[in-house]
């Protein structure tokens, strides 16, 4: 079973890592909060 804490951690992992890819391909200042938080597929 997978705790709160795990699950938190595992979500920030993924988060972080689509915004690399969407830093990597559309640069820093054209990533919005909102294209991060879309393509890891979690709800604000």
């Amino acid at each position: 079973m997978t705790t709160r804490s795990d699950s938190a951690a595992l979500t920030r992992e993924n988060l972080l890592n689509q915004a690399l890819t969407l830093f990597s391909e559309r640069g820093y200042s054209a990533t919005r909060i909102r294209d991060i938080i879309q393509a890891a597929g979690v709800t604000q």
